[in-house]
């Protein structure tokens, strides 16, 4: 069973403004959800910081990213799950496939109008991987059916969203959540040697230190097995940060090679093949064998070697 995380504003990509909802919640036997959303405000709170999507897809005036809102649908579809998809604007760009990572403009609101979230603050679109749970199922399921440059809304069922119980004082009990989305573009990652894709998420106005062999680096991170979605581990979990010395053997080989690519500040999303994380052992209850893997690095400290 999928689980929401609900935090405050200003933090990662998500909807700014009275509240927010965060596009990684996931199945999370093992972490618990009080656990993650601590780990979510401590890493995802600088808003000073540039979302690294392709320049020319930078929205100038925001508004008009949702222009398409107003246009009379083109197609409808009801897809299994109950979720009522709605196109706009139909685009001619290639299918959305699972485990891209897609460029996109968002906003949700309750069905009343009251909009909850948006990713507006940054003025661009942002990322988000396809097809592992990182948010409501619909959103995997509605981008799945679509193609890069569809413009669409959907409605998303209370029972398929935060039913009964609602979320705080932001979204009612029973509430209906109505969707607004510009499927961008898909972007491509840069690749390491083992076949490690990472993508930068976020990096510092200022280029900070790039860490070298030798040097101590502490890490805040969240871990997916790719295949279910589900999020197996998180330096939230035991309140402290992953800490290393680069080359000297004590973190995976996806870790070591992607946080040589990164400066301090820096936070990548990184789509990690098994050979370069636990291989055929896997970990016993936490990821199975030969799993790849998803995980969110931010570079919070560099000690260069003395």
């Amino acid at each position: 069973m999928n689980r929401q995380i609900f935090i405050p504003c200003n933090v990662w990509f998500c909807v700014f403004g009275a509240a927010c909802i965060v596009i990684t919640g996931c199945n999370a036997e093992g972490i618990k959800e009080k656990e993650t959303q601590v780990e979510q405000n401590n890493s995802y709170d600088s808003a000073d910081k540039k979302l690294a999507v392709p320049q020319d897809s930078v929205a100038q005036n925001f508004d008009s990213v949702f222009a398409f809102s107003e246009k009379k649908p083109v197609d409808s579809l009801r897809l299994k799950s109950g979720v009522k998809l709605t196109w706009l604007v139909r685009g001619s760009g290639n299918a959305v496939k699972k485990y891209d990572v897609a460029a996109i403009n968002y906003r949700g609101a309750i069905e009343n109008g009251k909009e909850i979230e948006s990713n507006e603050l940054f003025k661009k679109p942002i990322p988000y991987v396809v097809g592992i749970g990182m948010t409501f199922d619909a959103f995997d399921e509605v981008l799945s059916t679509c193609r890069y440059g569809d413009k669409i809304r959907f409605i998303i069922p209370a029972d398929k969203a935060y039913g009964k119980k609602g979320r705080g004082s932001t979204i009612p009990p029973n509430a209906n959540l109505v969707y607004e989305i510009d499927v961008v573009q898909r972007i491509e990652g840069k690749k390491t040697a083992s076949g490690c894709e990472y993508f930068i998420l976020y990096k510092p106005d200022v280029e900070k230190t790039q860490p070298e062999f030798g040097d101590r680096v502490e890490l805040s991170f969240m871990g997916w097995v790719k295949k279910t979605g589900r999020l197996f581990e998180a330096s939230a979990a035991n309140g402290k940060l992953a800490e290393f010395t680069l080359g000297d053997g004590g973190a995976i080989k996806a870790w070591q090679e992607t946080v040589m690519e990164m400066h301090q500040g820096e936070k990548v999303l990184v789509l990690a093949p098994a050979e370069a994380c636990y291989g055929s052992k896997g970990v016993p209850e936490l990821v199975p064998a030969n799993s790849d893997l998803v995980y969110i690095l931010e570079l919070k400290n560099v000690a260069k070697e003395k």
